[in-house]
């Protein structure tokens, strides 16, 4: 996959979905409810780009206002077969906080390719450099769904940290 021109990422609105329960059913205890209100949520006006945007940002802004807030919004946007996979949201936190996320969750300079779709599938890599010497490669996924509440809506399919050697971006 070729890759071209380097956006960089601005910040993501917060569009706070209060009406929101999607994430609901996962939450283990008392004090993990209070994140709901600050959860963002699939919307079929969400493009693939602004999916990306949102959980990469509700990532690097993991703590605000709530501890795991970030985590929480990621794991919305996850698709419901994935969610049901990962089992609990406390589950999901082990897996996500683990070394080969960890970049994601840092204020290092952020680069995206440029997305790529075909039919209902998009794709995109992410370039995380935490020094001139390290940068880790993200890619994601996103599935658009075809039915059920989410019917309309680019939610991510997976997000795979790329190993071997990766071209950089054009720019650089």
């Amino acid at each position: 996959m070729a890759v071209g021109g380097v956006l960089l990422f601005a910040a993501a609105i917060r569009l706070v979905n209060w009406g929101s329960n999607a994430i609901s059913q996962h939450l283990e205890d008392l004090s993990d409810a209070r994140i709901l209100g600050h959860v963002l949520s699939p919307s079929p006006v969400r493009t693939p780009v602004g999916v990306v945007r949102v959980q990469i940002n509700a990532l690097r802004n993991n703590d605000d206002p709530l501890p795991n807030t970030g985590l929480a919004t990621f794991y919305n946007f996850m698709e419901p077969g994935i969610r049901a996979r990962l089992g609990s949201f406390s589950e999901y936190v082990e897996h996500m906080t683990g070394s080969a996320y960890a970049d994601l969750f840092t204020k290092a300079e952020l680069r995206v390719s440029p997305m790529r779709t075909q039919g209902d599938l998009a794709q995109q890599f992410v370039y995380v450099t935490t020094s001139p010497e390290e940068r880790s490669v993200y890619i994601v996924t996103l599935k658009r769904q075809e039915s059920g509440p989410y019917a309309g809506c680019w939610m991510n399919q997976n997000v795979v940290r790329y190993t071997q050697e990766h071209p950089r971006p054009a720019s650089e």
